[in-house]
């Protein structure tokens, strides 16, 4: 992913738009040992829209439902009523 190609070109940074992203789109036993995985001098920032040109033109405040914008990394990959079915690790 995005990550890993930042990584490889010697770190940098990786824009998130707001939304949930999980670490897999599966489920099942062997689903809850995956995770996203983070690596050396990449930055990760969170709560785009997806129209920025800088890191400073990200919104504070969503204008739709006043909250903050968020990106936010789940570990619920199964049934959302049920913890034992959910990511060991969010992130590794």
């Amino acid at each position: 992913g995005a990550i890993d190609a930042v990584a490889v070109a010697g770190g940098g940074e990786v824009w998130v738009r707001s939304g949930t992203y999980r670490p897999t789109t599966t489920t099942g036993p062997a689903s809850r040992t995956v995770s996203f995985s983070m690596r050396n001098n990449v930055r990760v920032y969170g709560g785009f829209v997806g129209t920025e040109t800088s890191l400073s033109s990200r919104p504070a405040i969503d204008p739709i439902n006043g909250q903050p914008s968020s990106s936010t990394l789940s570990g619920e990959i199964g049934n959302p009523a049920s913890t034992t079915d959910n990511s060991y690790h969010v992130v590794f």
